[in-house]
């Protein structure tokens, strides 16, 4: 990911992490009121609803990887650091450092022909 659409990418992470958040909310509201109009025993009721289950639990595995992804990129961008400079650990005190706001206020709100 370039500087130039970082913030594009920042944007589209946390917009995957919320999404996949409400995926897992839907998918929890629909087991839960469908169990609520059912009689049925619990295992009865995981057999016939199973493909709800399975996606439930695949969009718990989403909103786990999307928040790992989230923290990572968030972390690196409020100390200004790329992925290749975090990783590689070219700096022992980082020179571009500004601050978490002054760092956020850069990638996030500084108009693209200045970048």
């Amino acid at each position: 990911v370039g500087l130039g659409n970082y913030r594009y990418f920042l944007c589209l992470i946390v917009t995957l992490g919320l999404s996949s958040l409400l995926a897992l909310a839907l998918c929890i509201a629909h087991i839960v009121t469908a169990a609520e109009c059912s009689g049925q025993k619990v295992g009865y009721f995981v057999l016939d609803h199973l493909d709800d289950f399975l996606v439930a639990i695949f969009c718990v595995l989403l909103v786990f990887g999307f928040a790992m992804l989230n923290m990572y990129h968030l972390y690196i961008t409020a100390h200004n650091l790329s992925t290749n400079e975090h990783l590689k650990r070219y700096y022992r005190m980082n020179p571009f450092d500004h601050g978490t706001k002054e760092n956020y206020s850069n990638i996030c709100c500084t108009p693209d022909m200045l970048l």
